[in-house]
């Protein structure tokens, strides 16, 4: 499989994710003890793999992460920081449509030094924002590559535009903010800063300083990403 190095002898799983089958082609996903999926469909259960897969990557990387979708075009890296729900990964994939490549729609994760390495875990998408990105939909969520939009994986390099959004205003505006709101963000909305707090915010404070930042406030996707391709470019 594309990603994983061979080994020469045996290996012991340090996370052990188990999909055994039910009756009626459902299925339950475990992590370790941890039960992921119940009844699920093929689709749910591919889902609750790769979140499971996900939450352990991340819970075990030596970088700095934040909970964010990310993207770039040309020579910009653009972040959306959010909380889980709030619609970053909808609002990644819209992006795309605007000739954006992918670089995440879970984390933002930064080097020692700041550089944004790319961490390009599919797209799980609902049926809403499958159908609003033009993905076939499957039952549930739907895991959706970059090839699949018809992008590539951007390579890394420097965060410069961090967005603060807000879903569900009436009125569309993308305006400038304080860099003091990018390390708020980026505080707020990290994986894992209580691991060396001064660390993370070193990093936070280098990448807002070297950053625009911004205030999203959209109620559709695809308009809020045709606003910003407009804007940062």
């Amino acid at each position: 499989m594309s990603g994983f190095d061979a080994v020469s002898g045996p290996a012991r799983a340090h996370n052990i994710i188990q999909v055994t089958g039910a009756e009626h082609g459902e299925f339950d996903v475990f992590h370790d003890c941890a039960r992921l999926a119940s009844d699920a469909s093929a689709d749910e259960a591919a889902a609750a793999v790769v979140a499971g897969l996900n939450n352990a990557a991340i819970a075990h990387s030596p970088y700095y992460a934040v909970h964010s979708g990310v993207a770039g075009v040309d020579d910009r890296i653009v972040a959306l920081p959010a909380a889980s729900g709030r619609g970053k990964t909808t609002l990644t994939a819209a992006l795309t449509r605007q000739g954006f490549d992918f670089l995440s729609d879970e984390a933002l994760v930064f080097s020692d030094d700041g550089t944004v390495i790319p961490y390009p875990k599919p797209f799980a998408l609902s049926q809403w924002s499958a159908a609003l990105v033009g993905v076939e939909a499957g039952e549930g969520e739907t895991l959706a590559t970059a090839g699949d939009l018809g992008v590539e994986v951007a390579k890394g390099g420097r965060l410069t535009d961090l967005i603060v959004s807000e879903y569900g205003q009436e009125e569309l505006t993308l305006d400038p903010l304080p860099k003091s709101r990018a390390v708020a963000a980026l505080i707020e909305y990290s994986f894992n800063h209580f691991k060396d707090p001064e660390r993370a915010f070193r990093i936070a404070t280098e990448v807002a300083r070297a950053s625009r930042v911004w205030k999203l406030g959209y109620d559709s996707p695809i308009e809020a990403a045709e606003l910003i391709a407009h804007t940062i470019r």
